[in-house]
């Protein structure tokens, strides 16, 4: 199916910029948190804990990285009429 909206925006250079987006604010936003986690004295705390916290911290990251994905894409209009049709 040559206009099948999935193909379309597969193939299109947009799913390229995410996926390099996303992989770079995933490695920045993590390196800053581990290194903001390691200079608190987490290590005193009990093996549960640190888990629990960090599991935690790292989720709300996701988050956040998804936010200023959408954002971006949102804001530069970089998606196109077939994607906001499918979210709507």
């Amino acid at each position: 199916m040559e206009g099948c909206p999935d193909k379309v925006y597969i193939s299109s250079w947009n799913t390229h910029l995410e996926l390099i987006m996303q992989s770079l604010l995933f490695g920045l936003l993590f390196g800053v948190i581990n290194t903001i986690l390691e200079r608190i004295k987490l290590s005193r705390k009990s093996f549960a804990i640190i888990v629990i916290i960090k599991s935690l911290i790292y989720i709300l990251s996701l988050a956040v990285i998804g936010m200023i994905h959408n954002f971006v894409f949102y804001r530069f209009n970089l998606l196109d009429e077939l994607t906001y049709s499918k979210l709507s």
